[in-house]
C-alpha cells in the first residue's frame, strides 16, 4: 500500500529535477508549497505517494534538504535531513 511522502529541497532546481523525474513514473504526485510548520530553502515541495520501502528511491543528493512522512491526522514525520552541498 502507498503512503504519502513530503520532499523539501534546497533550491527550485531540485525541485525540477524531481518532477521531471517523477513525470516519467506511475507514482501520483504534485508540486507543492512547503508547510507552514516546516521549512525550507526555496519554498517548494513534492507530495509523492509511492510504496513505504520506496521514498529513499526519490532523495536527490545535495537537492534534496529533508523528507516526511504525512500522516492521516495532518502532521508530518521526519524521515530525513540532508545537508546542501
Amino acid at each position: 500500500m502507498n503512503e504519502e511522502f513530503l520532499y523539501l529541497f534546497h533550491s527550485t532546481l531540485g525541485t525540477v529535477r524531481l518532477r521531471k523525474q517523477l513525470e516519467q513514473q506511475p507514482h501520483l504526485f504534485r508540486v507543492c508549497n512547503v508547510p507552514r510548520q516546516l521549512s525550507a530553502g526555496c519554498g517548494l515541495a513534492i507530495r509523492l505517494h509511492c510504496p513505504p520501502d520506496e521514498w529513499q528511491r526519490w532523495c536527490q543528493q545535495g537537492e534534496t534538504a529533508a523528507v516526511f512522512r504525512c500522516e492521516a491526522d495532518g502532521d508530518y514525520q521526519e524521515l530525513a535531513r540532508y545537508p546542501a552541498s
